[in-house]
């Protein structure tokens, strides 16, 4: 799974305090758009529901952080899976820290 590098409740903090936040990635899940030492990604504050094909950082109940892409919803929450993997995971609304609104390739924004 395609994890951010980060210290435990720093990302919180900063969506809270900031309503953005700036990381590399590392993993491969979410191959080919996010590569590990490439790309540097902004996260924005969820603030409303997700849309369809938006990439989506997420924290498990036992800390894990993960981005990947919203395939569906359900009542209370969303249908995601990796580019780069087959597994689609059924997410609940209070999992969900942010999104992906841009990221930068070296010296490349998208």
């Amino acid at each position: 799974m395609n994890r951010l590098e980060a210290n435990e409740g720093i990302i919180e903090s900063f969506l809270d305090e900031q309503g953005f936040y700036a990381s590399s990635t590392s993993g491969t899940s979410m191959r080919p758009l996010f590569k590990t030492g490439r790309d540097v990604i902004l996260i924005k504050k969820a603030e409303n529901r997700l849309k369809k094909f938006d990439v989506a950082l997420y924290k498990s109940p036992v800390g894990k952080y993960t981005l990947h892409r919203v395939i569906g919803f359900f009542d209370e929450g969303y249908l995601i899976r990796g580019d780069n993997t087959f597994v689609k995971e059924k997410i609940p609304d209070e999992w969900i820290l942010g999104y992906v609104t841009e990221f930068y390739r070296k010296e490349k924004h998208v």
